[in-house]
């Protein structure tokens, strides 16, 4: 994992630990909504590393151009005089999220798909309201969060984050595997001492 994205992960692991340590010290609205903004930030931050590990893949034709500008998350257009405009494109999270996992996936030579059939994909559009909400108010009253609201949030970001866990570390012994079967070819091929004996 590169340097910068390992130090990212940490602050936003930190940042949420940092969240629910303050909710579960004083669970007051404004905790409540320091939650519920932090784990969208998780959750974003998970769909922006997903696809930016995707566009780090982009070598053999594995994305149309279509799917490589959605992962850029830009449009492209012309102006009034013919140029090209390139422009940052919004596109929503519960979208976004299962694009980010599917592309992950073809990155890495799998089929995946997010499982959007269960109570967490329920509990994550749930949530998806309750930040834009929060985030969004028009009176005192949508400022509040129900403990229902609550553990929707909690469960959505437990099952986005699980779900990133399990596909990085399903990765990780892919490429520990890949890595012994080299190390043994290379053995056959070089043989001799110079760090290939362990």
């Amino acid at each position: 994992m590169d340097d910068n994205l390992k130090k990212f992960w940490e602050a936003m692991c930190d940042e949420l630990l940092a969240a629910h340590r303050l909710l579960s010290a004083a669970d007051t609205p404004f905790n409540r909504r320091t939650f519920v903004r932090t784990s969208f930030a998780a959750i974003e931050g998970i769909t922006y590393t997903l696809k930016s590990y995707a566009l780090s893949r982009l070598r053999g034709g594995k994305f149309s151009a279509a799917e490589e500008a959605i992962l850029r998350e830009e449009s492209v257009t012309l102006d009034g005089t013919g140029r090209i405009q390139i422009q940052q494109k919004f596109i929503p999270i519960d979208s976004n999220i299962r694009f980010a996992f599917s592309m992950f996936g073809r990155a890495i030579g799998k089929e995946f798909e997010l499982d959007c059939s269960g109570r967490q994909w329920q509990a994550f559009k749930m949530a998806i309201a309750v930040r834009n909400r929060i985030v969004h108010p028009r009176t005192t009253a949508e400022l509040g969060i129900s403990d229902e609201e609550l553990l929707c949030t909690t469960m959505a970001t437990r099952w986005i984050v699980g779900t990133m866990m399990l596909v990085m570390i399903d990765r990780i012994e892919e490429l520990t595997k890949e890595a012994e079967r080299l190390k043994v070819r290379l053995r056959e091929a070089l043989p001799g001492e110079g760090g290939l004996e362990s």
